[in-house]
């Protein structure tokens, strides 16, 4: 492991060869306390730093060497008995400084899947608001920092501050956090970005305003979409149309639906293991359809593709969506959602060829796209749990290690079941909990919550689902990775939401009722042919097959027909509604 690496001696062979700019990173990201960052980085600021190196490495060369800020640091914390090692790691992911993750013999890939650096709703060790606060600084323009300092200036009145603290930028955040302009998370106290947000949108930098504004609230402990105070905000963030993309509502987009169930008795993956059959994905089919038909999407439903199916289906049906768009002159969303096994490179395919999650992305970076939506939805593993999970439950992976991260693309937004490295479940009979969860949460705060806020709701929805595998409770974690130019509302429009909201009973109830068995056999392999008597379609099936359709026609007949339940919840609420 990396960290048994580090050492004081090492952060000293370290510091020496860092910019001090990284110097600064590293100290505003590490440090406890306010104050002591603040002084160390005006000393550092005050020292002479381009003379240090060459008296540094003579020290060093003799045997001593210069005690730097992170030396004395990382020294006070090791004598305090308190991991330092992997709080000093993901700070270097976070500034970006793979050489020293180089120079440390460490794995990169290793270290993004484990601290998901460039997320900003995520932290692992280092303080979350001074996380934000540094991806947000990292992202701006150099003019457009100038212009913020500037601005923040100005509303703070800090102008006797001498210039060269006010133009580092953790410098100038420090002296805001000292002087309460930007309060941290306390046990008295909570957080307060309403400086940088204002400031932010003077400037018409609407994302980062609003990413700011969203960890506020989360850290604070405020849902999206539920507070009336948040909820007001919200309206105004709509309003902006800067800020999101405003699509066409009376044609919104497209999704393609990949739905790969059967792979055959002799499909395998690389590893010798066999595919089988993905129990349970129709209900996700039946999920996406009946939730995009309620955003008023077209849709289109291809069962067990190839890969070459895939990219060929994508790209005829995108080049069509880029030209009806051109020609309309509106904003719409491109989805495309991918139902499969997978592993660490991509998503095993109908003869089991295997098609590389960048060659879909690729197809989806099309010139042609530029100003269009485009969103990627994969139920499908991108590693490997290594678990025993109960008979109900499969995973939609087949036995791999991970050893890469998917890369951002602008205007995509890629919404995946699971993190790189780990496995997405599935319930051979209910579907997928992270397709159940996307939909019911796009039906419900579609309109109010961008994808981001919808991620964070269907984390904290999946962490409630939890699996026994091997004597331990596990869950997923869906990832959202996207670098965009304006955020995505998947809304329901006004005149269905009375549908959505019976839909979505509709879906609890059948889990409540229980009326599906939830503890079917595993599939089973079919047995051996009758001779010289044919059998018919159901005879063919496997125990578990039949044992679905069963259960699917009980259902049914239970529940009087989903589209009669629908439709009797929707009178209901509009009765209800109607007598308020």
């Amino acid at each position: 492991m990396a960290h048994s690496l580090l050492s004081p001696e090492k952060v000293a062979q370290i510091e020496l060869r860092m910019d001090p700019l990284e110097v600064y990173g590293c100290i505003f990201l590490l440090y406890d306390t306010v104050d002591m960052a603040l002084q160390d980085i005006c000393t550092e600021i005050h020292t002479c730093r381009r003379y240090l190196p060459v008296l540094d490495s003579v020290l060093f060369n003799g045997g001593v060497f210069h005690e730097g800020p992170l030396v004395k640091w990382s020294k006070s914390l090791l004598a305090k008995g308190i991991n330092w090692s992997d709080r000093l790691l993901e700070a270097l992911m976070i500034i970006k400084e793979f050489w020293i993750i180089k120079f440390l013999d460490a794995n990169q890939r290793d270290l993004e899947l484990r601290f998901l650096p460039q997320q900003a709703n995520t932290s692992c060790h280092v303080d979350l608001i001074r996380k934000v606060l540094y991806l947000m600084v990292d992202d701006l323009s150099k003019d457009d920092w100038n212009d913020l300092r500037l601005l923040i200036i100005e509303e703070t009145k800090l102008q006797s501050v001498p210039a060269k603290y006010t133009e580092i930028p953790e410098c100038l955040l420090l002296i805001l956090m000292s002087r309460n302009f930007i309060q941290l998370k306390k046990k008295d106290q909570r957080v307060n970005l309403s400086l940088l947000f204002s400031c932010l949108k003077r400037l018409g930098k609407d994302y980062w305003a609003h990413q700011l504004k969203s960890i506020e609230n989360a850290v604070n402990g405020e849902q999206p979409g539920i507070s009336v105070e948040n909820g007001v905000e919200n309206v105004a963030w709509r309003k902006a149309p800067s800020v999101r993309f405003n699509l066409d509502p009376e044609n919104p987009g497209t999704i393609l639906i990949f739905n790969i169930v059967d792979y055959g008795k002799e499909v395998v993956n690389g590893n010798g293991i066999s595919l089988g059959v993905r129990n349970g994905s129709h209900v996700d089919v039946d999920r996406l359809q009946n939730t995009f038909e309620l955003l008023g999407f077209q849709r289109s439903v291809i069962p067990d593709p190839t890969a070459e199916d895939i990219i060929l289906i994508i790209r005829e049906n995108l080049a069509k969506f880029c030209s009806e768009a051109k020609k309309s002159k509106k904003e719409r969303c491109f989805a495309v959602a991918i139902l499969a096994h997978g592993d660490k490179d991509g998503v095993y395919c109908t003869k089991g060829n295997l098609l590389t999650w960048d060659a879909i992305r690729a197809e989806l970076r099309h010139p042609d796209t530029k100003g269009l939506a485009r969103l990627l939805l994969n139920q499908a593993c991108k590693g490997n749990s290594q678990a025993t999970k109960p008979d109900n439950i499969e995973e939609d992976g087949v036995g791999s290690e991970s050893d890469s991260v998917s890369k951002n693309l602008k205007d995509i937004f890629e919404l995946s079941s699971s993190v790189s490295g780990f496995a997405a479940y599935r319930d051979i009979v209910h579907g997928s909990f992270f397709i159940r969860s996307f939909c019911k949460h796009i039906l419900q705060f579609g309109s109010d919550c961008d994808l981001n806020q919808i991620t964070t709701l269907i984390n904290k929805d999946l962490d409630s689902k939890k699996v026994e595998c091997s004597g331990v409770l596990v869950s997923m974690t869906a990832e959202l990775i996207v670098t965009p130019k304006k955020l995505l509302y998947l809304g329901v429009p006004q005149k269905e939401k009375l549908k959505a909201d019976a839909l979505v009973q509709v879906w609890e109830h059948v889990e409540k009722t229980e009326c599906m068995p939830r503890n079917p056999t595993v599939y089973l392999q079919q047995n051996e042919e009758v001779k010289n008597n044919p059998p018919d379609a159901k005879s063919k099936m496997t125990e578990n097959e039949r044992r679905e359709e069963d259960s699917e026609q009980n259902c049914e007949e239970e529940l009087g027909g989903l589209a009669h339940k629908i439709k009797m919840l929707a009178l209901k609420l509009e009765k209800e509604k109607r007598n308020q």
